[in-house]
């Protein structure tokens, strides 16, 4: 629902970024000599140019094999492949593709990476040829390409190794050397039936074609322990324990300090019921290996099936400072304060993990948990969503049909708790089209009357859906549940267009790859519902059903003297939202003005809606933004002055009061009125990134930097989000990001001040 409330323009919120952006923001040059601290390097998936089908697996092994070669320098941080797979997803890029450098400085920003590494791979006759560039993602400058060639993925590995550890300007340590010296090798042959094993893990094979492809791995080359070890975890998770604990055991004689069998070993200590030797096997993974998150998801997971909820919890902190992409660790994060009843950091948490949106096989891991946290903390509606995206990838993959029906038991369950509450309100101003037109001519100019649009106004068609939605319904509330359910069977998540009519609505909705927002089903809703004589109504959310200030639009049907609020985007019929407007039809055209996409007449309709609606905080902040934005700061001082009479002290209110500040050139006192705007609404994306502004210019990057953070938590500003990026990138290039990884063992301040944690 958050989601559907961004896209309606909070401009009293969200869009305020853009008047910030009138502070001038300089952080410097970023620096030519080495950042403090461990340099953060990312290696991303290299490109097949062979053109043959049958070598692209090596895209997945490859880039494993050098930064697990890497990371043994321990001068540097490489950060884990899935890191790099949320870059990847995040851009809409497949993992075999090509990549420029502007696409890779972006990865960088993405991950929080001060370098970045990528390349590709061809064939030449019986030798290999390896391509691959450094970028430093601050700064934007690429070295030289690094070319190497050899019939040996080994040699090939060893040579780019040294030329990327020169080119960073890192020198190993003597452990560090003689530990990439000691790496284990194996035989081509066994290395490329592992690197297909690999591919087909990535590509979620099943997994008797990855234990095939192993066992192949394994008959050339018996003494691979990596391959070993990779048949282990397969034996594992198809629940063939002895036959995993066998060949863990092998890997382990070969390679008594392999971090990858420490640590499988311990999984399968857990599954065996075996917790002493889980918990030991599992700390001696993480030590051996103190920069991969995976042994400390584990440990967290030991300790939540013995009920040890803030054991579990640091384990998964930790876990979540090595690689902050991890929606799965945000998820199971939410799971464990859920069980701790602690609402505030649960919700927290899970908005983290849907935001990241895993993707893939960790998707489904990570709904689940999502699932049964809202559950537990009793946010029914979240849980319904989650539940149904769960079952729709469960059928998607072909999962066990009894899985499938037991979650489907359980989302008609919840669905039925959802009970209808009736609130007595009294019914806004009723119009009727000759009356409206009548309201309208009273008020505006021929000109000003062109810029008007009513978003509810209906068609025939729309007339022919209501009454076959409606055919069978008896009584006003049975017609306005029937519209309901034909509505919220469209209900898909995902970035909508926000201000559409109805009529607009209706003309792209057999489109399933158009998204709708809350304020376009409303439109529809109100519309189709007057077609079959209900007294629907636009409702302005301003608290919803959890007492949380969100920008949102539902409806409210006028039954025997009594409102319900009917929200398809959060799929209640009768919601409890806690504080709201219902708005007549003269204001929802204000509404509708205050919304429109179009930055040459933006200020004109603003102008107009507060005409329409002189008494709407919303549409008096957003007119106070687009007055900024034209240097009109006079008017917009004016604007303000009105907007206290109607709402005196609220996050809005003081966003405000720091931008003039800033304006006026007092960083110091916008800054305060900033930090109290994000204390009291912290999901403030505009007043995270002004404030993350304002100190940097003050000096204070480690506080900008985690308010910046915070920005990008909460924005759906694509561009601004890439500034921030910027930004993060070039602090992060002046005082290091290892400090900073030490120190986020805790939520960063001002996220979760009611978590019950302590913000360091």
């Amino acid at each position: 629902m958050e989601k559907d409330a961004g896209e309606i323009e909070s401009d009293s919120i969200r869009s305020l970024g853009s008047a910030l952006a009138l502070v001038g923001v300089v952080i410097g040059t970023p620096q030519q000599n080495m950042p403090p601290g461990r340099l953060t390097v990312a290696v991303l998936w290299f490109a097949d140019k062979t053109g043959d089908p049958q070598m692209s697996h090596w895209r997945y092994t490859f880039p494993r094999l050098l930064s697990r070669h890497l990371a043994e320098a321990r001068a540097i941080r490489v950060l884990p492949s899935g890191a790099v797979d949320y870059a990847f997803r995040q851009l809409g890029m497949k993992k075999d593709s090509s990549l420029d450098a502007e696409q890779a400085r972006k990865m960088g920003e993405l991950i929080e990476a001060q370098r970045v590494v990528w390349g590709n791979y061809d064939r030449q006759n019986d030798q290999w040829q390896v391509c691959a560039s450094i970028l430093n993602v601050a700064g934007g400058k690429v070295s030289s390409e690094s070319i190497v060639s050899s019939a040996d993925w080994f040699e090939l590995r060893d040579e780019l190794a040294r030329q990327i550890l020169a080119g960073l300007g890192v020198r190993p340590s003597e452990g560090g050397r003689q530990k990439m010296s000691q790496q284990h090798r194996t035989s081509p042959t066994a290395l490329e039936w592992y690197s297909r094993a690999a591919a087909l893990q990535d590509d979620e094979k099943p997994l008797t074609e990855q234990e095939e492809t192993l066992r192949e791995a394994l008959t050339a080359d018996p003494q691979f322990t990596k391959a070993h070890v990779g048949l282990a975890a397969t034996l594992v998770s198809q629940g063939k324990f002895a036959e995993a604990e066998q060949s863990i055991q092998h890997a382990l004689e070969l390679e008594p300090d392999c971090p990858q069998a420490h640590l499988v070993l311990g999984i399968l200590s857990l599954f065996l019921k075996r917790p002493a030797e889980a918990e030991k096997e599992l700390r001696e993974a993480h030590s051996l290996a103190p920069d991969d998150n995976t042994s400390l998801i584990r440990l967290s997971e030991f300790h939540a099936a013995q009920q040890e909820w803030d054991k579990a919890i640091a384990y998964l902190n930790r876990a979540r400072n090595l690689d902050p992409t991890d929606a799965g660790v945000y998820a199971r994060l939410g799971l464990m304060w859920a069980h701790k009843r602690n609402r505030d950091a649960a919700t927290a948490h899970l908005k983290e993990a849907e935001r990241l949106d895993p993707g893939g096989l960790e998707d489904a891991n990570a709904e689940q948990m999502i699932c049964h946290a809202y559950t537990i903390i009793g946010d029914v509606p979240l849980a319904v969503k989650h539940h149904e995206r769960f079952v729709t990838y469960c059928k998607k993959i072909g999962a066990n049909p009894k899985v499938v029906s037991f979650f489907e038991e359980r989302v008609r369950h919840l669905k039925a708790t959802l009970t209808p509450t009736y609130i007595e309100i009294p019914m806004p101003k009723v119009y009727t089209e000759q009356t409206l037109q009548d309201a309208l001519r009273e008020r505006l100019t021929a000109d000003e009357l062109s810029m008007v649009v009513n978003p509810v106004a209906g068609s025939e068609e729309m007339k022919q859906w209501a009454e076959q939605l409606t055919k069978d319904a008896d009584g006003d509330t049975e017609e306005a549940e029937a519209i309901f359910e034909g509505l919220i069977r469209r209900i898909e998540s995902g970035d909508g267009h926000g201000h559409r009519t109805a009529k607009e609505v209706l003309a792209a909705w057999n489109d399933s790859d158009t998204p709708f927002v809350c304020t376009e089903y409303a439109n529809l809703f109100i519309t189709l519902a007057r077609a079959v004589k209900l007294k629907a109504y636009y409702v302005h959310v301003e608290k919803d059903y959890r007492g949380k200030a969100i920008p949102h639009d539902c409806v409210a049907v006028f039954v025997e003297g009594k409102a319900l609020l009917v929200d398809a985007t959060c799929c209640w019929f009768g919601v409890p939202h806690r504080e709201f407007v219902i708005l007549d039809d003269l204001q929802v055209i204000a509404h509708h003005l205050v919304q429109s996409k179009d930055p040459d007449r933006d200020l004109a309709r603003r102008r107009l809606a507060v005409k329409l609606h002189p008494d709407f905080a919303w549409a008096q902040f957003a007119l106070m933004k687009s007055l900024c934005e034209a240097e009109q700061w006079n008017e917009a001082h004016n604007v303000f002055e009105s907007v206290l009479q109607l709402e005196p002290d609220s996050c809005e209110v003081y966003l405000w009061r720091g931008i003039f500040a800033a304006h006026d050139g007092d960083l110091d006192a916008a800054a305060d009125c900033l930090r109290k705007a994000s204390e009291l609404n912290p999901e403030s994306a505009s007043a995270r990134l002004g404030l993350g502004k304002l100190l940097i210019q003050q000096g204070k990057l480690r506080e900008a930097r985690e308010e910046l953070r915070a920005y990008l938590r909460y924005t759906l500003d694509a561009d601004k989000a890439d500034t921030a990026r910027t930004m993060i990138a070039q602090i992060n290039e002046q005082i290091g990001i290892e400090d900073n990884i030490s120190q986020r063992s805790e939520p960063e301040a001002g996220w979760l001040e009611k978590s019950g944690q302590s913000a360091r």
